[in-house]
């Protein structure tokens, strides 16, 4: 009758390594529970670092009559700022985006939209035209 070895190296190795893999789990998880009330911590707001970032500038503009009173675009700043020429660059901009979107949306809509499409295209092409 034959004797069966209960450890070989193959098996030896193996037990070796499941006790490394073993205790590197354990200590991972050790340096997460040290380190899990720093992330959890709330943050002072006041001790964030801020940055020096302009707000956004708000086009703003008059109407008479379905139309955009060209003169009053950018009212909320002083003419001879460096914001109402921003602003008014902001508006030129705005009002051909707008102006492209209303055509598209005259020309591709079904009849009994074409009255507020073409009103909306009507405003934002002709401010568009008399701000440049």
């Amino acid at each position: 009758m034959k004797r069966l070895k209960l450890h070989t190296r193959s098996d030896t190795a193996t037990v070796n390594t499941a006790w490394a893999n073993l205790w590197l789990c354990l200590l991972l998880l050790a340096l997460m529970a040290i380190s899990l009330p720093a992330f959890a911590a709330p943050i002072d707001p006041a001790l964030l670092p801020t940055a020096d970032i302009p707000e956004p500038l708000e086009v703003l503009w008059k109407e008479r009559g379905g139309r955009i009173v060209i003169d009053s675009v950018c009212f909320n700043y002083p003419k001879d700022s460096a914001d109402y020429k921003s602003c008014r660059k902001l508006a030129a901009k705005k009002f051909k985006e707008e102006c492209e979107r209303y055509t598209t949306l005259y020309y591709d809509s079904k009849p009994f939209y074409y009255d507020e499409y073409k009103s909306g295209k009507l405003k934002y092409c002709t401010a568009s035209d008399e701000i440049h």
